[in-house]
């Protein structure tokens, strides 16, 4: 029975393909894009890593100060602050480095100023 929506080689007609990996070539009604997988750039592709870098940054830096709390009562209060400090200044060169890596196309980009100081 061909009733379904889609016609005889739509999605719907209870039709299967032929090979098992032919999934992707079936076609949808109403869909005109291809079905070739999208890769990035490697500079787009390392552009994201970087931002999913920097979002995590503050969950991470959280993680690393809240574990003072856990260590033993055998650690006195000058090993918690020396190890705060640590992962604080850690924390802002990673931000630093992170936010150079990010700001790279943007040098890259930019035109050199003019020697008056006027804009293009």
């Amino acid at each position: 029975m061909s009733g379904a929506p889609g016609g005889p080689d739509g999605p719907q007609s209870g039709r299967l393909p032929e090979r098992w990996d032919s999934w992707a070539e079936m076609p949808l009604d109403g869909d005109d894009r291809s079905r070739v997988p999208l890769f990035l750039g490697r500079e787009i592709y390392r552009r994201r890593r970087i931002m999913d870098a920097a979002r995590l940054l503050p969950a991470f830096g959280t993680a690393l100060l809240l574990l003072p709390m856990l260590w033993a009562h055998d650690h006195g209060t000058a090993a918690g602050a020396v190890y705060t400090f640590l992962v604080w200044f850690l924390l802002i060169f990673a931000a630093a480095f992170l936010a150079h890596r990010l700001s790279e196309p943007l040098r890259k980009s930019a035109p050199p100023p003019d020697p008056d100081g006027r804009e293009h």
